[in-house]
């Protein structure tokens, strides 16, 4: 070896790696480049221990960096972030996609093979570097087998049959960690591959059909996949896959996704299959399903189904839907203390008639009944609900949409809250431009203390739609004795608009009448999402001040801070859920609200 580079590798013999990838074409034109030139000297000489740790750094950096951001982003980012959006750990995490889950990135391998005869040497004799393996290529698929040795194994499989899965499980069952399996239109068979063979080290499986016209039922040879790992599986994600139900008892489950195609519901019976699925998986942690649809019927009401007690679920999340099949899940369902019920991207398609007809659990009660505070977003047929208490891992998410112009939306809301009651709620965050919303709000929820009101004038609809939400606000405050919310200690008023979108000479009057009905405020705050003129500034202070004889401790001013604008909690970014994959985009929790440009998915 010389003095200042190892011998290098040129890049031949590469039959074992896809060459149509671009990122290996790019690797080998960047070693080829590089020549002999490179100054290895110092890392040549590190034990085979250490290199195989840079190894792992290098493959993770290059896993990070294929993510999907460009450059700038990642920068910006920040480094552990990025790692934690791929890595679980030391461990790959594939992205859930309608046409089965990403795979691995195999170029770090090649051009860590392809440095020098020494890097060469320890690369191939760590067996682990090369356990995710992949049929995109036959001959890196077998090098693949050969170079892991005995290492357990994560296998990603593209088939249009079951008889490839049939011949890898028979080989290499024994070392089979994770599975997953993506099945193009399946091709007609007269015999189907056996596929009954011992899996004693599976944890996850995943199982994807790209047919869009009807999802994939597997027939009894396949459930036997499923047979095999009852009791050892820990995650299980079926995408537009229908199982064999009454067979499906996976004590040691603890995540669970289950979704239509890009066209299809998650079954058309789901409803019927859900409870004997959940009432098997004790265990269960995390459940997603998305894609729910089912036409509710009488004889569904009247269905004597008991419960399904769910003691250690973590995370409930049901998107892209129909709004009556997600309150009929958890209408079956016995909800813990400690969980984040998520509702969201979900259609309404006869709310005023159905949602009358639901009754939850005494045990989903009493989680309701924890939360103390309440945010309620409303902007034409859009709605976003969110509640939570001081439990950090509790909280209800609801988000609908409703495009049925018939449909009167303040009465739907008015059922929803009825159906989610929140007795406990002492703060309320609202915005809406709908009329009436406010004192069906107010009476429901008679001991808030603390209301923030967000003004936002790009929501309204119309011309003057911000000053009338905001004299309906007055009214409801200051009406009848005792007027809305006698409890209200804390009144804020949050905007992005002109301060005499705010109605002032209302607003006076309308703490003035609070205080002289007995009710006065202890608190009051506007607070701006912008800075304003002189004359403006001028206005807001001089309101301050004919506020303050009305109001008992204080009245605060805050210029361009945006304070009490609607932002989406931590609490509903879950790492663990993603534990085993990572969900699309389109379904982590995001409060992008309103969403525009809406059109049904169906």
């Amino acid at each position: 070896m010389s003095g200042n580079s190892c011998p290098t590798v040129q890049p031949e013999g590469t039959s074992d790696l896809d060459p149509a990838d671009p990122s290996v074409a790019k690797t080998s034109l960047q070693i080829s480049n590089s020549g002999s030139i490179m100054p290895t000297r110092t890392i040549d000489w590190f034990p085979p221990e250490i290199l195989l740790s840079i190894f792992e750094c290098v493959i993770h950096l290059d896993l990070v960096a294929d993510d999907g951001y460009g450059e700038v982003q990642r920068r910006c980012m920040g480094h552990a972030r990025m790692v934690s959006r791929t890595l679980y750990g030391s461990t790959y995490v594939p992205t859930i996609t309608p046409y089965g889950l990403t795979r691995f990135p195999t170029h770090a391998l090649h051009g860590l093979t392809h440095v020098c005869k020494r890097w060469r040497e320890v690369a191939l004799n760590c067996p682990t570097l090369w356990t995710n393996i992949d049929n995109r290529v036959p001959a890196q698929m077998d090098a693949f087998f050969v170079r892991s040795r005995a290492a357990p194994i994560s296998i990603n499989l593209i088939s249009r049959n079951f008889g490839d899965l049939a011949s890898i499980m028979y080989r290499h069952g024994s070392r089979i960690k994770r599975l997953d399996v993506t099945v193009h239109k399946m091709v007609p068979s007269s015999r189907q591959p056996r596929l009954r063979c011992a899996v004693p080290l599976l944890e996850c499986l995943t199982m994807v059909s790209t047919d869009n016209e009807a999802p994939l039922r597997l027939h009894d040879n396949a459930m036997a996949i499923l047979d095999a790992c009852n009791f050892g599986v820990k995650a299980l994600a079926l995408i537009n896959v229908i199982p064999g139900v009454p067979r499906l008892a996976l004590p040691q489950l603890t995540h669970l996704y289950l979704s239509g195609g890009s066209r299809t519901a998650v079954w058309g019976d789901a409803m019927h299959h859900l409870p004997a699925i959940l009432a098997h998986t004790p265990a269960l942690q995390h459940l997603h399903i998305s894609n729910l649809r089912h036409r509710t019927t009488q004889a569904d009401m009247s269905d004597a189904m008991q419960p399904v007690a769910l003691p250690a679920l973590r995370s409930l999340t049901c998107s892209k839907g129909w709004v009556t099949s997600a309150l009929r899940l958890l209408e079956l369902l016995e909800l813990p203390e400690n969980v984040l019920v998520r509702l969201d991207s979900l259609e309404c398609q006869s709310p005023n008639t159905v949602i009358r007809s639901y009754a939850l659990s005494p045990q989903t009660l009493a989680w309701l009944s924890s939360f103390t505070y309440l945010e309620v977003m409303s902007h034409n047929h859009d709605t976003l609900l969110i509640a939570h208490g001081s439990r950090p891992h509790s909280g209800l998410w609801i988000q609908a949409m409703c495009h049925n112009l018939m449909v009167d939306w303040v009465q739907w809301l008015t059922q929803l809250t009825t159906m989610f009651p929140l007795p406990s709620v002492t703060s309320l965050k609202i915005s809406w431009h709908d009329e009436d919303l406010v004192r069906s709000l107010f009476r429901q929820f008679p001991l808030v203390t603390e209301l923030v009101a967000y003004f936002n004038h790009e929501w309204m609809p119309g011309e003057g739609d911000c000053e009338r939400v905001a004299s309906d606000l007055y009214a409801a405050l200051s009406e009848g004795n005792p007027p809305s919310c006698p409890r209200l200690e804390t009144l804020i008023l949050s905007y992005d608009a002109i301060p005499t979108a705010l109605c002032i000479p209302q607003l006076v009057d309308a703490i003035a009448l609070r205080k002289a009905l007995g009710y006065p405020l202890r608190r009051f705050t506007i607070d701006t999402g912008h800075q304003h003129c002189k004359s403006e500034e001028d206005e807001l202070q001089s309101t301050l001040r004919r506020v303050k004889a009305h109001v008992l401790e204080s009245s605060d001013l805050s210029f361009g801070t945006g304070a009490f604008e609607f932002k989406m909690d931590e609490r509903w970014t879950i790492p663990e859920a993603e534990r085993w994959w990572q969900l699309p985009n389109d379904e982590k929790a995001a409060n992008v609200f309103p969403i525009y440009g809406f059109e049904p998915r169906w």
